[in-house]
């Protein structure tokens, strides 16, 4: 199951094992800073009994920072760090937009091909498996689910087509999801690439609105949604416009189109053929994908 750290209620879980994929800033309408996240990081993995496993992501620093003093037991996972347990190698981008690599960890060789798009699902895969083989599974049996699973829900999932331009969704909704959610699109073949984001509460945009600012420079176009509230009121001290503008001066890429029917209306007279269409929120921006292929 995913533990959400929000409000810390990842605390009411008593997991035999533990895997954390990363840490970084977010939920700061809860969280004082990162020292107060990692904090809670700390528990959660103390959470975790002498008998049970501590999985975790050791080219993620704060992530090692974290689990310094932890002391049950421990594997590791990486792409850059020599010291992790499970190492991905010979990692190759395939035509068609997914990844292949060898996961290994010196004694277990495991050949791995993807059908999720973006590199960040490396780590998840070797999550897995280090996870997997810990609990005794078959590497064949590893490699023929990993070769066939397909992704979640809202996570790169395909809508469909508009005038011959391809309609994905994707959940992202913090700067470092939005920007491997991006370099996943950039990885299939396409004309231009168009994101439509809906900024997910006035708290996030305001407390990361740097980080979303210099988050699009790899997108041919970009609209900025209105900002989906979600439990919050709007205090006046952000909005959508002021993102756009602030990616539209860093990248000059972006546009604040507001509602949903205008950003539809405005995709009908603007996109192209073999375009990549990618709607980006936690909120329901992906009624848009909806709407256009209506």
């Amino acid at each position: 199951m995913e533990a959400c750290e929000y409000v810390e209620s990842f605390l009411k879980f008593s997991p035999k094992t533990s895997v954390i994929l990363n840490i970084e800033e977010d939920h700061l309408d809860y969280y004082k800073d990162l020292n107060h996240i990692k904090s809670s990081f700390h528990k959660f993995a103390e959470l975790v009994p002498a008998d049970g496993l501590v999985v975790y992501n050791c080219d993620d620093k704060n992530c090692n920072d974290v689990m310094k003093d932890i002391l049950s037991p421990k594997i590791t996972f990486g792409m850059e760090n020599p010291e992790a347990t499970w190492k991905a190698v010979n990692i190759t981008l395939k035509e068609n937009g997914h990844y292949s690599f060898e996961a290994t960890n010196g004694e277990i060789s495991i050949p791995i091909t993807l059908k999720v798009f973006g590199k960040h699902h490396i780590y998840n895969a070797l999550a897995s498996v280090a996870v997997s083989i810990a609990y005794g599974i078959k590497p064949e049996t590893i490699k023929s689910a990993l070769s066939q699973f397909t992704g979640a829900n809202r996570r790169f999932e395909y809508v469909g087509y508009y005038k011959d331009a391809t309609i994905y969704d994707d959940y992202a909704h913090h700067p470092t999801e939005i920007m491997a959610t991006i370099q996943a699109a950039n990885s299939l073949p396409h004309n231009k690439l168009w994101i439509i984001f809906q900024p997910h509460t006035y708290s996030r945009t305001i407390a990361l609105f740097d980080e979303f600012a210099h988050a699009f420079t790899d997108v041919d176009n970009v609209i900025i949604a209105d900002i989906y509230a979600a439990r919050e009121n709007d205090t006046g001290e952000v909005s959508a416009k002021k993102l756009s503008d602030a990616i539209q001066e860093v990248s000059g890429n972006s546009s604040y189109v507001g509602d949903f029917e205008n950003i539809v209306d405005y995709l009908k007279t603007h996109i192209s053929k073999n375009d990549l269409i990618l709607t980006v929120g936690a909120g329901d921006v992906y009624k848009i994908g909806k709407m256009l292929t209506k």
